[in-house]
C-alpha cells in the first residue's frame, strides 16, 4: 500500500516536471503499477531465494550481526 502511493506520486512528480498535463494519469497509474510490481518481486525473491533470513521481519537474518 505504503509503495503504491510513493510510486504514484513519484509518477505524478514526474509528469508535472516534464510539464505534460495530459499525461498525468498516465504517469500515475504507470508510477503505481511499477511501485506494486516492484514490491511484489521483492517479496517474492526474499521468500524463494533467502527462505531462512526470515525477510519478513523488519530486519532479517541477512541483515543483523548477531
Amino acid at each position: 500500500m505504503i509503495w503504491g502511493l510513493l510510486g504514484a506520486s513519484a509518477g505524478l512528480a514526474f509528469a508535472v516536471g516534464l510539464g505534460e498535463r495530459r499525461r498525468l494519469g498516465r504517469a500515475l497509474i504507470a508510477g503505481l503499477v511499477g511501485a506494486v510490481l516492484g514490491a511484489v518481486a521483492f517479496e517474492f525473491i526474499g521468500a524463494v531465494f533467502f527462505t531462512l533470513a526470515e525477510t519478513e521481519e523488519p530486519i532479517s537474518k541477512l541483515g543483523r550481526l548477531d
